[in-house]
């Protein structure tokens, strides 16, 4: 029920209480019932508490652009810096691998045995084909050398792995999609078996 703070006359009144709200005398309409004189409220009230309504679901907005802005700016940061990040540390290796067939005339056996930089990633992040047994000066078009053991899932575009593949007579880096890989990998030969490519 809506009624005068003070047994008093209204119009001597400051505020009368509304629900939670204080509202002054001129956001008030007194309505005569059988019951007796029982206030409510004017389009005055009505803007006020219309106003609040609205500043309410302007802050939900805003707490929910500033959520899904920190939700993409976490999986860009996953997506762009972290696969180049991985880019340049498979080049790295791909760089240290070269270096050595050429020095040596194979493949190395193991990849911790190189001068590798380190990097955000670690060498344990790739799968070396050709790891104990290591391969010969020469390959096959193609051969996979090395990859990322997982691939890089970006929540806005297909997922991918870096390569290590031996192209055009050399150790070089590719980044292919994971169909693209799974592809690569079902032809792939098991490492002895490139001891007898002459």
């Amino acid at each position: 029920m809506i009624y005068c703070r003070k047994m008093i006359s209204c119009h001597d009144c400051r505020y009368y209480e509304v629900g939670e709200f204080a509202m002054k005398p001129n956001e008030i309409n007194i309505r005569t019932t059988s019951a007796g004189s029982e206030p409510t409220m004017t389009s005055a009230g009505t803007r006020i508490l219309k106003r609040r309504k609205n500043n309410l679901f302007r802050s939900i907005g805003i707490l929910m652009t500033v959520g899904f802005g920190l939700i993409f700016l976490i999986n860009w940061y996953r997506s762009l810096p972290q696969g180049m990040d991985c880019q340049r540390m498979t080049q790295r290796i791909a760089t240290a691998i070269e270096d050595y067939r050429i020095a040596h005339g194979k493949l190395p056996q193991i990849l911790g045995f190189l001068d590798i930089r380190k990097g955000r990633y670690s060498i344990d992040h790739y799968e070396y084909w050709f790891e104990g047994l290591g391969g010969p000066g020469t390959l096959p078009q193609g051969t996979l050398v090395g990859y990322c053991k997982k691939p890089h899932q970006p929540v806005f575009s297909d997922p991918w792995r870096s390569i290590i593949v031996f192209m055009d007579g050399a150790i070089v880096v590719r980044r292919v999609s994971e169909s693209e890989f799974q592809t690569k990998i079902s032809r792939q030969l098991s490492p002895e078996k490139y001891w007898n490519f002459p």
